[in-house]
């Protein structure tokens, strides 16, 4: 039964500014594989690396998601939801300010894992603060809302980075999203009050037993994981074999994100 720490606040209306960082949480948290996919072309021109190479980067970024998240979930008990999101926010910025700096592809690599962690944030955080914050009959839907920040990221990243990318060139596109991150993160500071949540709240005697529906739900969280994964190479695959421009490949990507949206 959650505890009286836990449950307190939520009789006070969760503010819209909240919502609006648990959103962009999970944009920045999930955004580095998306923004592989779509400016995967410049990396393997600039590095001159192959297909498999590209997708040896996101396997690294996702992987490293996977694994620590089991821990990334009890350093967010410990924490709490409002220094979890700052954290989230710097984690996203330093791997792309990393990967606009990158001199060779092995900082790139660097990158993908620190994004990786950053990813495995992401859930764990905004989910807290939701779990504090929003009222028991409202958490599915704020759930749902605060989750489609992940597809609002591809959305606006398929429209707007091909654009900047051919403008300024790609490691500018990467060094504008760092840069909003870390406006994020400063974001989340100013709004701690409203994002803070059940700091120190850890199991002291380990992990609590995996129940079977957590199992299930993560046999179908793999199955999800498989068939985004198919839309990596999107992109790649409309540059490459249908011959169209990098503006109408981000734009397939963007289709993509706005249908998961609605």
């Amino acid at each position: 039964m959650p505890t009286r720490h836990e449950t307190g606040p939520v009789a006070d209306a969760m503010p819209s500014t909240v919502l609006f960082y648990l959103l962009a949480a999970m944009a920045a948290g999930t955004f580095t594989a998306a923004i592989y996919s779509v400016l995967g072309t410049f990396i393997v021109d600039e590095f001159e690396i192959s297909r498999a190479q590209l997708g040896l980067v996101v396997a690294l970024n996702t992987t490293t998601g996977g694994l620590v998240s089991p821990y990334v979930g009890r350093v967010v008990d410990r924490l709490g939801g409002g220094y979890s999101l700052q954290l989230l926010f710097l984690m996203a910025a330093t791997s792309f300010a990393l990967n606009a700096i990158a001199p060779v592809l092995a900082i790139v690599f660097l990158a993908a894992l620190v994004g990786g962690v950053a990813q495995a944030f992401a859930n764990p955080a905004t989910n807290k603060v939701i779990a504090y914050r929003v009222p028991l009959e409202a958490r599915a839907t704020v759930t749902g809302i605060k989750q489609s920040g992940v597809q609002l990221a591809l959305f606006f990243g398929g429209i707007l980075l091909p654009t900047i990318a051919e403008a300024l060139g790609w490691r500018w596109a990467f060094a504008i999203v760092a840069l909003v991150s870390v406006i994020g993160a400063y974001g989340t500071h100013r709004s701690r009050h409203g994002v803070s949540s059940g700091a120190g709240e850890s199991h002291v005697g380990g992990p609590p037993e995996i129940s079977s529906a957590v199992r299930w739900l993560s046999i179908y969280g793999l199955l999800m994981g498989l068939s985004g994964g198919a839309l990596f190479f999107l992109p790649l695959f409309a540059e490459e074999e249908l011959g169209q421009s990098i503006r109408v490949a981000g734009l397939a990507v963007a289709v993509v994100g706005l249908t998961a949206v609605v």
